[in-house]
């Protein structure tokens, strides 16, 4: 498969996937389908990162593209068609122009040690910063508050390139930092997604935080429960009831799609994803509220 038949593959698995999460009373299953298109996607940018003859236009794209859709979807947030059924706050773009940039400062480290260390520390500190700021604005303040506190963090998030409140959050910046390094090779590629599984699957499907968490303040370390619970919910962990998605277990669907990649970038459909995945999600969502809010069924 080329890069581009995989982006096919990926945009029919998300349509799938987010009907079944804005259009009410859809079968459980969608969201199945809808768990092998992220792996994907992420996969297919690192390859595109590799391929393209101009990084900054092809940065700065995904950095556009990623304001755009948060700045409307905090718009769309505060229309108020009825109730909230789910945030709006879908945004990989954020995230896939967060794990190119990293990608660019670990090529400058292996090409200048000192100044792409010094980069790479500073992208560091800049993260802190920026999860305390926003914190701050959204916890404290109350920034933006006619939206969902996911849909602030997630906005403020991508204006400022953070990758703790982006879609997906560390996790899935740490997969494409991942898949870079082990792109080339379908045994190690193998290797290092299954353990990205694991460890995602036990975070997010089967309630395992709320678990331990639960264990060590019955054991008297309630300080370092407490350290757990609050990192957790910063990464979008589930720490108190253990309700995230059930079947993102799903996600080793993926893998042998992603082994089957030929190599090749593949041609055609070169901006369709920028123009698919936004309208498609915003088109979903105004139908799903329209549908809640009217009692459609």
């Amino acid at each position: 498969m080329t890069i581009t038949s995989l982006k096919i593959l990926a945009l029919t698995c998300m349509l799938v996937d987010h009907i079944g999460k804005f259009i009410p009373n859809t079968p459980e299953y969608f969201r199945w389908i809808g768990r092998l298109s992220a792996p994907i996607f992420i996969f297919c940018m690192v390859w595109g990162l590799a391929y393209t003859k101009n990084r900054r236009k092809y940065m700065s794209r995904m950095y556009i593209c990623s304001l755009i859709m948060g700045i409307i979807n905090v718009f769309l947030e505060s229309l108020r068609y009825s109730e909230y059924r789910i945030a709006l706050s879908n945004n990989i773009f954020s995230t896939l122009f967060l794990i190119g940039i990293i990608i660019i400062l670990i090529e400058q480290v292996r090409e200048d040690k000192h100044i792409g260390t010094k980069k790479l520390i500073v992208f560091s500190v800049f993260q802190i910063l920026t999860t305390i700021l926003i914190i701050i604005l959204v916890d404290v303040m109350n920034i933006l508050s006619f939206t969902s506190i996911d849909v602030a963090r997630g906005t403020l998030a991508t204006v400022m390139g953070n990758v703790v409140f982006c879609e997906g959050s560390i996790f899935w910046v740490a997969l494409g930092v991942g898949f870079y390094f082990v792109k080339a090779n379908r045994k190690s590629l193998s290797t290092y997604y299954g353990f990205f599984w694991i460890i995602y699957s036990l975070c997010f499907s089967l309630g395992l935080a709320p678990r331990v968490i639960t264990r060590l303040q019955y054991w008297g370390f309630r300080g370092l429960s407490e350290v757990l619970c609050i990192s957790g919910q910063l990464v979008g962990i589930d720490t108190v009831f253990g309700w995230n998605i059930t079947c993102n277990w799903m996600m080793i669907g993926s893998l042998p799609f992603i082994l089957l990649y030929n190599g090749k970038k593949g041609s055609g459909f070169k901006y369709f994803f920028y123009l698919f995945y936004p309208l498609h999600i915003w088109i979903l969502y105004i139908l799903g509220n329209f549908i809640l809010k009217y009692k459609m069924f």
